[in-house]
């Protein structure tokens, strides 16, 4: 192999590491935007899980203090 086709090879492989390395960052920026988005909705999906109802006072003495709303 002459210096010129050792040349072209060396270029070759280092301009294929490098959009390699490319693909992977971008790859990886995407699956991070994907897991923070993630994040985000089962938070708020656990805050509205977690509220709890407000009790009412019931309108009659005889029916007891408060009524449960919960299903």
């Amino acid at each position: 192999m002459d210096m010129t086709g050792l040349t072209s090879a060396v270029i070759n492989y280092d301009r294929n590491t490098q959009m390699q390395q490319i693909k992977e960052q971008a790859q990886t920026q995407v699956l991070k935007q994907a897991r923070d988005t993630q994040e985000q909705n089962v938070m708020a999906l656990m805050e509205s899980v977690t509220q709890t109802p407000q009790a009412v006072q019931a309108a009659d003495g005889r029916m007891g203090i408060n009524i449960d709303l919960r299903a």
